[in-house]
This record gives C-alpha cells, sequence and structure tokens, in this order.
C-alpha cells in the first residue's frame, strides 16, 4: 500500500485529482477491501488511517508550497472539531503523564482522530472533483455487494474481513457460511441510491435489492431492524407534520394490544436477553453462558468497563488511557471478566470488542470524551439536517443515524474512515451553500 501511497500523492502533484482522491479512500478501505492486510504491514507496522494520514499531510504540504493561500476561504471543518482534538491531546498528555502509559503506545490509538482534518485535503479539490469520487465509490460499493453475496455461494472469502466456519441457518429455510465483511460504506451508500443517486426507477429498484441483500445474508437482526428503522424514521423527518398525528394514531391503536404483544414477546429469546441485561450482576455474569445472550453480554460488558472508570474523577472525565490491548501496561491493569475470549490464548480480551462502541468510548474517552465526542458528531448530523429532503443531506443524516443505532452493536461509529466520507459530503454541502448564499446577495 505504500506504493498506492506514492502514486496518490505524485497523482496529486501531477494534477491527477481525481485519481488521486479515489487512491486516497482506496488506502482508507484495505483497496476497497480487495487488498490483504499484509499489504500494509509488508514495508512497516501502519494501518489504513496512518496511510490516509500521511496523504493528508502529504498533499497540504505540497499544495501550500505552490499557493501559500489555498485554504483562503476553503476550508470548512465542522463544529467542535478544533474542541474535539483538542481534548484529545489532553488525553494523550494524560496517559503518558499521568497514567504513564509509553507515548509511543498512547499515541498508536489516538492517531486515528487526526483523519478528522481531512478538510485540509478535500479543499484542494473541486465540487466536481469530490462528487466524481463519491459517485465512483457507490459504483465500488455495488461490485463490493455482488462480490458479498458470492461468498456464501462459493463459500469462499472475496472480501477483507472475517467469517464464521461452518454453516449457520437463513430464516430457517438454508444454511449458509456466515461472512461479517459487509462493504465499509454500504451504510452511506444505501440511502445515497435512494435519495440523491440519479438512475431510473427500474434500475433504482434492483439496485437497492443488490444492497440491501448484504444486511439480510449477514443474519444480523440488529442492523436489518436498524436500516429499515431508519428509512421509517427519515420518511417521518422529511414529512414531519404530516407524520406526526399517524404517530399519535398508531399509539393510541396500540395500546389496547400492547398486554398481548407483551405476552408474545416474554417467550420470545431477544426479550428474555435484554430483561436479563438489566437483572444480572456484571459480577455473576458467566463468560459463554446463555450463548444467545448477545444484548446482556454487551451490556455488562459495558457496565464493568464503566464501574471502573468512575472509581476516580480523573479518569471519569478522561477514561482509563490510550493503552494497546495485550500490552504490559493492559496485562498489569486491567483483569475485566467479561469480554470476547483470545482463542490461542484463552485468556480475554480486557479493551478490543466488535460488539459495542460504547465500551470503547467509556475506557478511552471517559463521560468528557463522550460528550466532546458527541457534541461533535451531533451537531455535524444537525448540520445535514438543515434541509431534511435534499439528497446528500438526507443520505448523510441517514447514514450518520444509522451508526449511531448500531453503536450499540458494532464499532462503525468509531472508524474514522466513515467520517472522512461524511466530511467529503460536507465540504460539497458547504461550498453550495456558500454558491448559494452568493448569488442571493448578488439579487
Amino acid at each position: 500500500m505504500l506504493l498506492v501511497l506514492l502514486l496518490a500523492i505524485i497523482w496529486f502533484a501531477t494534477g491527477k485529482k481525481r485519481l488521486s482522491l479515489l487512491a486516497f479512500f482506496a488506502l482508507l478501505t484495505n483497496g476497497f477491501m480487495l487488498v490483504p492486510d499484509i499489504a500494509y504491514t509488508v514495508v512497516a507496522n501502519l494501518k489504513p488511517s496512518d496511510y490516509g494520514i500521511l496523504y493528508i499531510i502529504s498533499v497540504s504540504i505540497i499544495a501550500y508550497i505552490k499557493n501559500k493561500d489555498c485554504y483562503k476561504d476553503r476550508l470548512y471543518l465542522p463544529r467542535y472539531t478544533i474542541f474535539l482534538l483538542s481534548f484529545l491531546f489532553v488525553s494523550y498528555l494524560v496517559s503518558v503523564f499521568l497514567y504513564h502509559i509509553p507515548a509511543f503506545e498512547s499515541l498508536k490509538y489516538v492517531r486515528k482522530y487526526i483523519l478528522l482534518l481531512a478538510p485540509f485535503a478535500f479543499a484542494l479539490y473541486t465540487t466536481e472533483e469530490i462528487e466524481d469520487t463519491i459517485k465512483t465509490l457507490f459504483k465500488i460499493t455495488v461490485i463490493q455487494c455482488i462480490l458479498y453475496l458470492l461468498q456464501p455461494i462459493l463459500d469462499m472469502q472475496l472480501l477483507t474481513g472475517t467469517y464464521t466456519e461452518g454453516k449457520t441457518p437463513l430464516f430457517g429455510i438454508i444454511s449458509i457460511p456466515r461472512f461479517y465483511n459487509i462493504p465499509l460504506y454500504l451504510w452511506f451508500f444505501i440511502y445515497y441510491l435512494c435519495y440523491k443517486h440519479d438512475t431510473s426507477d427500474k434500475y433504482r429498484f434492483f439496485l437497492v435489492i443488490l444492497m440491501f441483500l448484504p444486511v439480510i445474508v449477514s443474519m444480523h437482526r440488529s442492523h436489518l431492524i436498524a436500516y429499515i428503522s431508519v428509512f421509517i424514521l427519515s420518511a417521518a423527518i422529511v414529512h414531519l407534520r404530516k407524520s406526526l398525528p399517524l404517530v399519535v394514531i398508531l399509539l393510541v391503536i396500540a395500546v389496547p394490544f400492547s398486554s398481548m404483544v407483551s405476552d408474545k414477546l416474554a417467550r420470545n429469546e431477544s426479550l428474555t436477553d435484554i430483561k436479563g441485561a438489566f437483572e444480572i450482576d456484571y459480577e455473576d455474569f458467566s463468560v459463554g453462558q446463555d450463548g444467545e445472550a448477545t444484548f446482556t453480554f454487551r451490556v455488562m460488558h459495558f457496565y464493568e468497563r464503566m464501574d471502573r472508570v468512575l472509581e476516580k474523577p480523573i479518569t471519569t472525565l478522561f477514561g482509563l488511557g490510550y493503552m494497546a490491548e495485550g500490552s504490559n501496561y493492559s496485562n498489569a491493569n486491567f483483569d475485566f471478566f467479561i469480554g470476547l475470549e483470545d482463542e490461542e490464548t484463552g485468556d480475554i480480551y480486557q479493551l478490543e470488542t466488535g460488539d459495542i462502541a460504547w465500551s470503547e468510548m467509556i475506557v478511552r474517552l471517559g463521560f468528557g470524551g463522550i460528550i466532546v465526542f458527541m457534541l461533535y458528531y451531533i451537531s455535524l448530523m444537525l448540520s445535514f439536517m438543515k434541509d431534511r429532503s435534499a439528497g446528500y443531506n438526507r443520505s448523510a443524516y441517514c447514514g450518520m443515524i444509522l451508526l449511531l443505532i448500531l453503536s450499540l452493536t458494532s464499532m462503525m461509529i468509531m472508524d474514522m474512515s466513515n467520517m472522512v466520507l461524511l466530511l467529503a459530503v460536507y465540504e460539497i454541502l458547504k461550498r453550495k451553500e456558500k454558491e448559494q448564499n452568493a448569488s442571493i446577495a448578488i439579487k
């Protein structure tokens, strides 16, 4: 991937900006999920985010050398960006000088947030170049969906990511291999297709089915419910005044049937799982008990770590630090009981989990960091909701609502490559808003 980074920088310097920007996203997404992880570590032990950061720094320096006014009236940083990065920097100092976590070890975690400075790169491109890149990313995501659906048919991994060995029943009809490597930007482009992308209704219907099938085939019930819920919520947001009376009527109608529904759900494993989350103390929760109790596991995983964070005022504010999983510091300071099991050693992962983002937030950021991060996130989402019905706006805030819902079951909201895509959309919308304001002023 070092070669791709060098090519991206050369393309930028020589004016081939569309290729350069597309390469930037390739660096962030494991070559659009086609390049094995080893390609990132064969020359240097770097992550996709590291290559993205190096790209942002490189093109910014090149542009500044060519034109010292390259950012004049062109840089759009979302509200609270500097506030969030400043908090993270202070947290880094706390980790190093108060918690005595090695400086490089702390940097290895916090560095991914530098990607929030991606607007410094996007400012160097025209609106058309950014929009063309997003259209290309959409086409790539469609191809990824096809490859994803071929995986269980061929019983072969075609995209980078993880899958389970053996087969899992799908709706009790057929057993297929379960792959977790859903296309990385599907959470945005499925709404982009519905609300923004220019295509005929016939092809749109086909593409919606094609892009929705990976959500079904992945067998993530929470993902399936979340995607559908956001579609419904989006319709309600756009038609707020019209939909509110309908929601009230539905609630009134639902009241007489509430006891009937609750009795039925009481016999369902999901509800038992949810009840268990509030009845079991984490100290009594056995790892591996109630194999289907995934919600209980997530709540207990978060609760155990929150309990540790609340022990001291400084950890309550800043979290437990930016240490690495399995490091000497982690092994010496943590003995969390609930967590995923390392298949090789049999030990419990103390920090890493793909099941709930809030566990990482509470450990790494503390309550202070969660508040600051949510200020940034919600503020960005609300900026997209200024024009609730517009294509880019609607696609972006639907995607952000989805990520927020899925934070209870995944780490997607903490993946800064997802934020980079949103920042590209933010750049486009701010420019169009500026152009619109300028045209109004002229009139």
